[in-house]
């Protein structure tokens, strides 16, 4: 595997012209293949590991090349690298850190397929999507996604489908 096909190397956010579809997963309208629960509390992790909490390169070998790294001596920077800050880093506010990294502000990364699925980031390469989202309506989003595994008792490898709208 080269390096460029690893998380850590997300795909450029230029247009370069030989763009294709997303086959994602879990959209009833769509026919789509239905998303599977994963074991609570460890695929969500996996996933997440996926666009977040990595050391990222993006754009190597352009003009725009940027590495946002993890310093040994400050761990919990991790938390402060994903995606949504590379694709849509005017959903976050400046100032941004001396390493040119955005800091969180109100704003969070979403992710779907949901990362409690065996079909999310890990599983999924690029056929996911990530968007930065107000943090407490993700948070919501979190807590509501739960509920609906409780109460429909949708445990660790039940199938299911979601309406999604644009």
């Amino acid at each position: 595997m080269s390096p460029q096909s690893t998380p850590s190397y997300p795909p450029t956010r230029n247009p370069l012209g030989n763009e294709q579809n997303k086959n994602i997963p879990g959209n009833w309208l769509a026919k789509s293949d239905p998303l599977t629960r994963g074991k609570p509390g460890v695929i969500n992790t996996e996933n997440r590991l996926h666009f977040s909490r990595i050391e990222m390169h993006m754009d190597v070998g352009t003009p725009q090349e940027k590495h946002l790294l993890i310093p040994p001596e400050r761990p919990r920077h991790a938390f402060s690298i994903n995606y949504c800050k590379y694709y849509m880093p005017q959903k976050y506010p400046a100032p941004f850190r001396a390493d040119g990294l955005p800091p969180g502000g109100p704003n969070s990364c979403d992710e779907y397929p949901f990362a409690a699925t065996l079909e999310g980031a890990k599983a999924a390469k690029v056929h996911f999507s990530v968007r930065a989202v107000n943090a407490a309506h993700n948070s919501l989003q979190g807590r509501m996604l739960e509920t609906f595994f409780t109460d429909f008792r949708a445990g660790e490898g039940n199938r299911f489908w979601v309406l999604t709208e644009d």
